[in-house]
């Protein structure tokens, strides 16, 4: 397994290596979920998509989700991320994480609904799931381009006093 920094790629697909590698060393489902996790990600359409859920609800779990969720973002499919979302929460009970939500927030800011961003992060924090670097890093992004440059400060300073590390990213947020 190799580890590549958010400078070298994109920060959601080091999450996206790093939930799939969890399903490695596990058993057969987690090896499907695994599977899953990468034909997602080569998933040419949000239909597609769709379909791979569908022919593998045994295997779909928050992992899943959460790289189905990316390859909607991807897709330019805010609203389908966001609907897959809520149903894994109330329709197959699975509990959210951090990446999960850190994919509602940012088809969120893709649709610049920057209130319903806001929103989903203070759902996240209620939840009791610590916000990492990538969710505060989109809030950031769309609190300055939406005009709320007190609120990015706030966010920012929220963040380093949790002990996360501002990376590039999260400067080239603050001054954008």
């Amino acid at each position: 397994f190799f580890f590549f920094s958010s400078a070298m790629m994109g920060s959601h697909v080091v999450v996206f290596l790093l939930v799939c590698r969890r399903s490695w060393s596990l058993g057969p489902d987690r090896r499907r979920s695994m599977d899953l996790c990468s034909r997602l990600k080569e998933a040419p359409s949000a239909r597609a998509v769709s379909v791979l859920l569908e022919e593998n609800p045994e295997v779909v779990n928050t992992y899943v989700v959460s790289a189905a969720m990316t390859r909607y973002r991807r897709l330019k499919k805010p609203l389908e991320s966001l609907s897959l979302f809520l149903r894994a929460k109330e329709a197959l009970g699975l509990k959210q994480n951090v990446f999960t939500y850190g994919e509602a927030i940012s088809a969120k800011v893709q649709l610049r609904d920057l209130a319903g961003a806001l929103g989903l992060f203070d759902d996240l924090v209620e939840e009791g799931i610590l916000p990492n670097e990538v969710t505060y890093n989109s809030l950031i992004h769309a609190c300055g381009k939406g005009g709320r440059w007190e609120k990015a400060l706030d966010l920012f300073a929220e963040a380093t006093s949790r002990g996360l590390r501002p990376s590039e990213i999260t400067y080239n947020a603050l001054i954008s």
